[in-house]
């Protein structure tokens, strides 16, 4: 991203103490080593493909106690 050095440097002034590290405030070098630890990838999550519809709606399980899901009401919202 062209724009991420200003991304960073506001992230760090509004979230952090304002200083930037270094291995994030070298501009286009960080922007040259970023691409190259996306050459593995060969461009995959790069690219939108649109999704299939199921055949068959999904049904969804899960047990009581569990706490990755919960009810909400009222159903169906």
């Amino acid at each position: 991203m062209y724009e991420s050095d200003e991304i960073i440097a506001y992230m760090f002034n509004t979230y952090g103490d304002g200083e930037v590290p270094l291995p994030l405030r070298l501009g286009p070098i960080t922007a040259i080593s970023a691409g190259l630890g996306m050459l593995g990838r060969m461009g995959k999550g790069s690219k939108y493909r649109a999704a299939k519809m199921p055949e068959k709606p999904l049904e969804l399980w899960a047990y009581d106690i569990s706490p990755f899901c919960k009810v909400q009401w009222p159903f169906g919202t």
